[in-house]
């Protein structure tokens, strides 16, 4: 199969986004982290496509020898990983894991909005599971043993699996408490921008630590003598 050059790829995906996400334009408006995500969802597929199913051989080219098998199967576990480890091929290893470890991520952040977290772990994973019989599959109609189906190689993609979604879970958490962080402070800003005059000593409220203990102070003194800035007691009303 006639190889693919980087500039290739992108042209490809660039072309693919554009037609869905004008397709899309036809039933809703289409924002501008939809075209990202669309762009980063459709380049993550076309990679995976090349690098896990690209078969080299297909039908009718080529010979395949009477003592190679077209199933190419290799199903005792820790064989390959022993042997990449003990020819310090780290290379193969890391790819079968980095190939898979944006696969989480990338489907969780564009289908949260229809799936929940652990429907779309589930869906996701399945995927992982159908990586090696796909291959298996890709022999069979090629007749050539174009793809190793390798339990190891399962192995390795479901640890690469594994550790998107942890990395999505920090992700989240580290999204979530920015997040969080943001709108306190533009609350603090909002409702504390304002002078309060108390025994003659206005007490400036800011969102600094400084400010905010002052604020504190106030409002401590203001309850042990019975009196609220923000409203009156219901006795006094």
């Amino acid at each position: 199969m006639i190889g693919v050059s980087f500039e290739a790829v992108i042209a490809i995906c660039l072309l693919i986004t554009f037609l869905v996400c004008f397709i899309l334009s036809r039933f809703k408006k289409v924002k501008h982290n939809t075209i990202l995500k669309v762009f980063f969802c459709i380049t993550y597929l076309f990679l995976i496509c090349l690098f896990l199913f690209k078969p080299y051989i297909f039908n009718g080219i080529g010979k395949v020898p009477s003592e190679v098998s077209i199933m190419n199967l290799s199903l005792k576990p820790f064989k390959t990983i022993s042997t990449y480890l003990s020819d310090k091929n780290y290379i193969y290893a890391l790819g079968n894991i980095i190939i898979i470890v944006p696969l989480f991520p990338l489907g969780y952040f564009s289908l949260k909005k229809y799936l929940s977290y652990k429907s779309c772990f589930f869906i996701l994973i399945i995927f992982v599971f159908l990586i090696e019989p796909i291959q298996l599959l890709i022999n069979l109609i090629t007749q050539y043993p174009n793809k190793v189906v390798d339990i190891d190689d399962f192995v390795l993609n479901l640890v690469g699996y594994i550790v998107g979604f942890i990395l999505t879970i920090i992700g989240s958490k580290i999204i979530l408490k920015l997040h969080k962080n943001i709108n306190l402070e533009k609350y603090h800003y909002e409702t504390c921008n304002f002078s309060i005059s108390f025994s003659d000593n206005p007490v400036i409220c800011d969102i600094s630590d400084k400010g905010m203990f002052l604020f504190n102070k106030f409002k401590a003194i203001s309850k042990a003598l019975f009196f609220s800035p923000y409203s009156m007691p219901s006795s006094l009303s």
